[in-house]
């Protein structure tokens, strides 16, 4: 059971500052497609929670930060989140 209160986990679980610095509202990452080096290997049979940022349909920063505090509300070791229905029922 977590020492914080529901309200203070649905703002601030899975936040770790960098640094000092902790922003009050974070980024929200907007970006469909990401940036890789040519040489990295990648298939969608093959994400796992390591994958590096691809494709928004499949991740990004954003839904990661929602995935960990549904988790931690839910007092659970993980959560999914997608960011549209086509990339919920293809998962």
């Amino acid at each position: 059971m977590s020492k914080y209160s529901p309200r203070t986990q649905a703002v601030h679980a899975g936040e770790a500052a960098e640094g000092t610095i902790l922003p009050v509202a974070p980024p929200l990452h907007m970006a469909n497609s990401y940036l890789v080096d040519a040489g990295e290997p990648f298939s969608a049979e093959g994400l796992d929670a390591d994958a590096p940022y691809i494709y928004g349909r499949w991740s990004n920063p954003t839904i990661k930060r929602l995935e960990r505090r549904i988790a931690a509300l839910e007092e659970a070791e993980g959560a999914a989140c997608f960011a549209s229905g086509m990339a919920a029922i293809t998962a």
